[in-house]
């Protein structure tokens, strides 16, 4: 098994202020938005502890130099309404806590984003570790046998570069540095794939595997798992998003299975299983087999977020000659009924159908992209308070962070990664109504937002 980590990109923005749209935009992209070319199991994982540590850059401080009142707030179309409370009860229309915008006379329309093909990237490293079985590979020139359905009309251009072991008394054959005997590269060209075990069409071309029923059957006769939402049904294509988590080969169309590997993956709200036809050799112009003969993979990827049919975009790509498409794609989540865990060190999880404003109150303010993972913020607050030098327990303090809000920041339906906002004073949950809508023609939304308490209360 495989084990990934991923860089998180952050964007800072400046303590109580709207979200800087244009920092969360420029923000680095995770390392991996789905799969790649050859894994047959894949874990992404990430510090997140570490991540969130490294956000603090100095001090920081709430511009509220005591406990600020905690107004209700309602939200109307991407404009919140205070009520402050004195000797007379005044309206205050705010956006986002500052100013008001023009009114507009009519709200933007809501559509639904173009999908966009997702082509995973190319391995340019041999894999530390494979889970192919074991086959006695040699160099060309040395042994190396014509693989199976090349032309020999053609000529190999392709020259091996690899550094390799020589043989020794317990292998009698070259292998691979950092792999062992036997060892077969799955990224060599005309190189056998891991054998799949899924049905291939007759004839053995794209459209006969799109309209194989024996690859949509099972999607529309599939059983939802308890605790899961089915979001899609039966689709040629698989969810790409920045939430990637990872991917399991599987024996069959096994919808609980591929449950059971979310169940057990920490922060893994959804899943996406699907079949599909990929090639039985690495295609290769170079090493004359650019359109190999197909076999076809039951695949479950993991998601740190809620996924939809608006996810769905990855239908496929073209690898040489050979065309690896998608079907039978059912998406399925718990993102909405699932309580994340409470990070170590916290307290008081509450559930918000919004996020929180609180500018006044506002110690700092990141993006992290990536899957949804609360435990960055948790990390980040923490590492905030040590250096500010910051005292928790004694009541209101600018300078202490002593509750936090998480939540998954989306664009125009896609999941992009976990926002977090500090705050030296704790609120309730039905003062988390901030939805940002639409800015500079996209929309933004909110889901699975939690607040948390640092400290036992």
């Amino acid at each position: 098994m495989r084990s990934t980590l991923i860089t998180i990109g952050m964007a800072s923005m400046v303590a109580g202020q709207a979200l800087d749209f244009a920092s969360i935009n420029a923000a680095p992209a995770v390392t991996q938005s789905g799969p790649n070319d050859y894994s047959t199991v894949e874990i992404i994982t990430q510090s997140a502890a570490a991540i969130g540590s490294a956000a603090v850059t100095g001090p920081a401080v709430a511009s509220a130099t005591a406990s600020a009142s905690a107004a209700p707030v309602v939200q109307k179309r991407g404009v919140i309404e205070a009520r402050t409370y004195g000797s007379t009860t005044n309206i205050l229309c705010l956006w986002f806590g500052w100013f008001c915008p023009p009114k507009q006379t009519t709200p933007a329309p809501v559509s639904t984003p173009t999908p966009v093909k997702s082509v995973p990237a190319v391995q340019t490293t041999p894999p530390a570790t494979t889970t192919t079985s074991a086959t006695t590979w040699t160099m060309p020139g040395t042994e190396k046998p014509t693989p199976t359905g090349i032309p020999t009309s053609c000529t190999n251009t392709w020259t091996n570069t690899w550094a390799f072991n020589p043989p020794a008394t317990d292998c009698p054959t070259i292998y691979e540095v950092g792999t062992y005997c036997g060892f077969k590269n799955p990224l060599d060209p005309c190189q056998d794939q891991p054998a799949g075990s899924g049905p291939v069409a007759s004839p053995d071309t794209p459209a006969a595997f799109l309209a194989n029923t024996a690859n949509s059957l099972p999607a529309l006769n599939a059983k939802t798992p308890s605790g899961y939402a089915q979001t899609f049904k039966n689709l040629n294509g698989a969810t790409t998003a920045a939430s990637y988590l990872g991917l399991w080969t599987l024996k069959s169309y096994d919808v609980a299975g591929c449950a059971a590997q979310c169940d057990s993956t920490a922060t893994c709200t959804s899943f996406n299983i699907y079949v599909e036809r990929d090639p039985a050799l690495n295609p290769s112009t170079q090493y004359c087999c650019p359109n190999p003969n197909s076999l076809s993979n039951y695949k479950c990827t993991l998601w740190g977020s809620s996924i939809d049919a608006t996810t769905a975009t990855n239908t496929g790509e073209t690898r040489e000659q050979f065309q690896v498409v998608i079907a039978g794609s059912n998406g399925y989540t718990k993102a909405n009924t699932t309580t994340p865990v409470t990070p170590p060190g916290c307290s008081n999880p509450q559930k918000c159908q919004g996020a929180h404003s609180q500018p006044k109150t506002c110690i700092g303010q990141k993006f992290f992209p990536g899957p949804y993972n609360p435990q960055i913020c948790a990390s980040y607050a923490q590492a905030q308070n040590i250096k500010n030098g910051a005292v928790t327990g004694r009541g209101y303090s600018a300078n202490t962070c002593s509750f936090f809000n998480a939540y998954m920041l989306k664009k125009d339906n896609a999941p992009l990664g976990t926002f977090c906002s500090l705050y030296a004073q704790q609120y309730s949950s039905s003062l988390a109504t901030y939805i940002p809508g639409w800015q500079s023609g996209s929309f933004w939304d909110i889901e699975t937002s939690w607040t948390w308490t640092l400290g036992s209360n």
